[in-house]
């Protein structure tokens, strides 16, 4: 809840003042009770109105030219095409058109409080595409789509509390990037204080793309951290840019951690907190890669 009373100063300050010259009128000896309410007011009301409201701003009002992609242009309130954007069938006025592989990242500096969109492949491409969404708070995953292909739509809801940097992937669904024109529809920031801005695209790291220009390399395009919980089964898709067929694999993989070689689908369980430093190896005919990810299983929260 919001304090709504008194909105301006002014009105405390004539308050204050009605009860002073009532005060001095009824009993000067009171004129110690009177300064304490006096200034209680007035500090009440300067702490009121200096409260930092909350607001929100769409991410296609703050520098859509900075966010990376591979292929084409990224554009505010419309496709990568240019075109209205339509996510299965439904129109946005707002949000922001990529195309996979594609990279924004916004710096928070602990101002935010959430981020909410819509995700999906754009209509334009007449049931053709797929990909997956990626959101990464501070470094660690926060939310991921799954492959996702055209005609369906997902919802993010992420708490920003605290926060410094929002990063916000799309990749390719392991068969190439083409037709993945990927839509964050109808996406807000909301905060307080300074407004959020995205980060210039030449202070990206395009190496996180690409190996040396050559696009047929693999690439893995993921955060360095992962987090499940107890006695949950950690379902993830390693996102991994570059020419398919592409081989995965974990030396000395943890027997609570498997890893399809063929998909590159990360499955864990653990019956108690732990935390296990994975080694994700990719391959296909034209080199390798690899990631460090730190697993941790925390407990579930108490109900």
């Amino acid at each position: 809840m919001r304090w709504s009373v008194f909105s301006k100063t002014d009105d405390l300050i004539k308050i204050a003042t009605l009860n002073t010259s009532w005060y001095l009128k009824a009993n000067k000896k009171l004129k110690m009770k009177l300064h304490f309410r006096y200034w209680l007011i007035l500090l009440l009301g300067f702490t009121i109105s200096c409260k930092e409201e909350e607001q929100s701003v769409w991410l296609d009002e703050i520098g859509v030219e900075h966010i990376y992609e591979r292929w084409g242009e990224t554009h505010a309130n419309a496709s990568i095409l240019g075109n209205p954007i339509r996510i299965a069938g439904k129109k946005y006025d707002r949000g922001v058109g990529t195309h996979a592989l594609s990279t924004c990242i916004v710096q928070l500096d602990g101002k935010a409080l959430k981020f909410n969109s819509d995700v999906g492949i754009d209509d334009e491409e007449k049931g053709r595409g797929d990909a997956e969404f990626h959101v990464i708070v501070d470094g660690k995953i926060a939310w991921t789509s799954g492959l996702m292909y055209a005609g369906t739509v997902k919802h993010v809801n992420i708490d920003l509390k605290g926060a410094k940097q929002l990063a916000l992937v799309t990749t390719d669904g392991g068969n190439g990037n083409g037709y993945d024109h990927t839509n964050w529809a109808n996406a807000k920031i909301t905060f307080e204080g300074e407004k959020p801005a995205i980060v210039p695209e030449m202070l990206i790291n395009k190496e996180l793309f690409s190996r040396d220009g050559n696009d047929q390399q693999p690439v893995v395009v993921t955060s360095g951290i992962l987090e499940g919980k107890v006695n949950e089964k950690l379902s993830f898709r390693v996102p991994v840019a570059g020419t398919h067929p592409i081989r995965f694999s974990i030396p000395n993989c943890p027997q609570e951690v498997k890893i399809n070689a063929e998909t590159g689908e990360l499955t864990a369980q653990c019956y108690e907190p732990k935390e296990m430093r994975l080694r994700v190896e990719v391959e296909n005919d034209f080199g390798k890669d690899y990631k460090e990810i730190l697993l941790r299983i925390v407990p579930q929260k108490r109900q």
